[in-house]
């Protein structure tokens, strides 16, 4: 019953192999491809904002885009002092994947305090289970999520972070434990304040209530009331600073721009319409990505689990978990403005629950499965003791011929059984093998159990095989350690297999090891783990049976109503390239060397976008390409010039209107404005008009503009 438990509950012995496996499946992904697209609206932002510091090293108030001189006042700028500090000394390169890693390392570790959290509520399942839910929750990922340079990823971090040691606080009996940890609260209210502003104060309200509706957290409030205050203190410490200096550098502005405006008007009315959304968004949205990712089923039924437990036991984590979501999400759907990231920061709290379902399910059949395994494997032993005993009358009794005495033939029968053994193993665990230079096929194996019977085989002619000797090598540290490591990477062989398709690799013209399967390795897995002692026999014999018995379908049907499923797609997602903004600049950039325009008077970029700023990821990528010739008023002799005139010709940014009127007039050869040009110009209107009907420009739309590329910028518009 023991193992049974430690299922449910983990034990310490294997807590650093769990944490390995959730850093190696859920955090180190995070890091894959940060660099493999564009920033969106808000990263070129605050990437604008980092760029500016690194340039000028002006850090107290960060700039805002488009300006190279606006104050950034509408968050403080803790998150951009944290991107900005590594790259400005070199440890980071000024690009994609230095301006992301920050938040890939922050949703990491909130992915750590979330399985974390989770080991304490039900065990690792519950932990493990959670952060499976996250990772294949889309939005979270990809959609202003946790990977890009935004605000979120810190300010989930603060809320996973702030919530765990407020836990950890409730449970801890020493001072300096306590101490600790309501301090390392205090420090991730400050991440998150200094983020984000006052989006982290749903923290200290779902703690602070928790803690008032449950009597002994109260009375342990009461007790540690002092260590509060000075956490509290520390906080306003190491905020206040910052906003007093802002507010004596701007006061006229910064009170209104950073709570008037982006706080008070943006919640009561708004500042984009797009941004106004009906009350249960929030839940919909919720609903919409959790449903992707095959994961609501589990969260409904952890949530009412939860709340039953947490209303029996009077349980101050559970309600912690619950209050995470119910009073954020109630209290935000009374506001006007609603975009789902501003929900993120809760969104664990979902998960918890989903991985609360499971484990407590596990946990109710603890105790009936552990006296069903004790009661088998007591049986086993004592029908282990007896083969034992057998096996080592044989090995008292054992006579071979005189022709295999010799070392040399006992030799070549030893390598050629070792060999068929690990041609046995390699196969179980990686698949059928092929292997072939050119186009000739030098050696196959596709089975294990003959050459696994053939080496047992030779090694036994050889004498090398002994089986109590045998049963005393597999007992040896260094052994299981060794067998350990290779089921280890059987499981990953498995996991890649599921997620990446088929593996294999090619030297010069040699080709091996492909087509690896699923549960095959698996299942060597298991074998091994048997044989090292980490794994019952009765379990790995359940788990043969369940995969002879389950039809593949069922397999199928089975994983689509898992949160596993969204892993394979989100994985994916991950390494796809995406960039074409950035690959037209570094295209400009070179067309304009080529074309000889940098070394001489003109602009790089002619820009007509009725007289509005720059949308901030075009301002971001495009800003180096100086000087812009950003026009106030729309002139059609000089955008034709910018577009047919081989002197003038420049790439042009319209605005959509702008771009669909000038080439509806163009294409017509409309009088007006062939006249415009013809008189400006000083040429002829027929020239004009034949202009107009050369071959079409190399046109790009990005978000709500074209991008016209003329003559030797046409290269750049891709396919």
């Amino acid at each position: 019953m023991n193992r049974v438990a430690h299922l449910v509950i983990g034990t310490s012995a294997n807590r650093r192999l769990q944490l390995a496996l959730v850093l190696a499946l859920f955090c180190l992904p995070l890091f894959v491809g940060l660099g493999h697209s564009d920033l969106d609206n808000d990263e070129a932002i605050y990437s604008f904002s980092v760029d500016r510091i690194v340039e000028s090293g002006d850090w107290l108030i960060p700039k805002s885009s488009p300006e190279d001189n606006e104050p950034f006042l509408e968050k403080p700028p803790l998150k951009v002092w944290i991107v900005s500090a590594p790259i400005r000394f070199g440890f980071l390169p000024l690009n994609e994947f230095g301006l992301r890693f920050w938040d890939a390392l922050f949703a990491s570790i909130a992915f750590l305090y979330v399985f974390a959290i989770g080991l304490s509520l039900a065990g690792p399942v519950c932990g493990g289970v959670a952060v499976l839910i996250l990772f294949g929750h889309v939005p979270l990922i990809f959609e202003h999520g946790l990977r890009g340079n935004n605000m979120e990823a810190a300010l989930v971090l603060s809320y996973c972070g702030g919530i765990y040691h407020c836990l950890s606080w409730f449970q801890a009996n020493d001072l300096p434990g306590r101490r600790r940890h309501v301090l390392t609260a205090a420090l991730y209210f400050v991440l998150g304040f200094m983020t984000k502003f006052v989006a982290v104060l749903f923290l200290p309200l779902v703690v602070g209530t928790a803690i008032l509706v449950v009597k002994p957290t109260r009375m342990r409030l009461a007790r540690d009331w002092r260590l509060w205050g000075v956490a509290g203190l520390l906080s306003l410490v190491l905020i206040a600073p910052w906003f007093v200096y802002a507010w004596l550098r701007y006061p006229t502005s910064f009170w209104q721009t950073i709570f008037g405006t982006h706080v008070y008007t943006r919640f009561t009315k708004f500042l984009d319409p797009n941004h106004v959304n009906p009350w249960n968004y929030y839940f919909s949205m919720a609903y919409q990505g959790f449903r992707f990712g095959n994961s609501y089923i589990l969260i409904g039924l952890g949530l009412l689990l939860l709340a039953g437990d947490t209303i029996r036991r009077r349980w101050f984590p559970g309600l912690v978990v619950l209050l995470w979501f119910a009073l954020p999400f109630a209290l935000m759907s009374f506001g006007t403005s609603k975009l789902y990231h501003y929900a993120y920061p809760f969104v664990p709290a979902l998960a918890l629950a989903g991985g609360y379902a499971p484990a407590r399910l596990l946990s109710l059949l603890q105790r009936p499965l552990g006296r069903i395994l004790d009661v088998a494997e007591a049986n086993l032993a004592r029908e282990s003791h007896r083969l034992m005993k057998g096996l080592s009358y044989l090995e008292q009794q054992e006579q071979w011929p005189a022709w295999l005495a010799p070392p040399k033939v006992r030799l070549i029968l030893t390598s050629l059984g070792s060999a068929a053994v690990v041609v046995a193993l390699i196969t179980a665990l990686l698949g059928p093998i092929r292997v072939t230079a050119g186009s000739g096929l030098l050696f196959r194996n596709s089975g294990i159990l003959r050459p696994l019977l053939a080496g047992l085989t030779l090694v036994i002619l050889a004498g090398r095989f002994k089986p109590l000797s045998f049963v005393a090598w597999l007992a040896r540290p260094t052994v299981r350690m060794m067998l350990t490591t290779i089921a280890a990477a059987a499981v990953a062989g498995a996991v890649a297999t599921a997620f990446a398709g088929l593996m294999g690799f090619t030297v010069g013209g040699w080709t091996a090891l492909t087509r690896p399967g699923v549960f095959r390795p698996l299942l060597v897995a298991l074998a091994l783990l048997v044989f090292v002692g980490r794994v019952r026999p009765l379990i790995f014999s359940a788990v043969l049976l369940i995969l002879a018995v389950i039809p593949t379908a069922t397999y199928q049907s089975v994983s689509e109503v898992l949160p596993t499923a969204s892993y394979p797609e989100v994985l994916e997602s991950l390494s796809r390239e995406h960039h074409p903004i950035r690959t037209m600049r570094d295209c400009l950039a070179r067309a304009r060397v080529t074309a000889g325009h940098d070394r001489v008077d003109g602009p790089a970029l002619y820009i007509d976008v009725d007289n509005q700023p720059v949308l901030h990821p075009i301002n971001y990528y495009f800003r180096h390409l100086r000087p812009w010739e950003q026009v106030s008023r729309p002139s059609d002799p000089a955008l034709y010039d910018r577009l047919f005139d081989a002197a003038h010709e420049r790439p042009v940014v319209l605005l959509d209107r702008r771009y669909h009127e000038f080439m509806g007039r163009l294409r017509t050869s409309d009088a007006g404005l062939v006249e415009q040009v013809a008189t400006s110009d000083h040429i002829d209107p027929a020239t004009v008009r034949a202009r107009a009907k050369s071959p079409a420009l190399v046109t790009v739309r990005f978000y709500q503009y074209f991008v016209l590329l003329p003559g030797p910028y046409a290269a750049c518009g891709g396919d």
